[in-house]
């Protein structure tokens, strides 16, 4: 087996183990970036249904 045959197969494998670690890189900025955007989440105000809802008037006895 020649010398350079081992040499190439760690090339291989140490650029196949760099770009898996831009990978992950890669995925963790992505997730920060969501999870940043999450974070900054301002839920709208809540509408009070209750002061918007017309008064009852009373009924008479007849009307029930």
């Amino acid at each position: 087996m020649d010398k350079t045959s081992p040499r190439i197969m760690t090339t291989i494998i140490n650029r196949i183990i760099e770009l898996a670690g831009w990978i992950v890189l890669g995925v963790s900025v992505i997730l920060l970036a969501v999870a940043s955007h999450i974070d900054n989440y301002q839920p709208p105000e809540p509408v009070n249904t209750l002061n918007q809802a017309k008064p009852h008037t009373l009924t008479k006895n007849s009307d029930i």
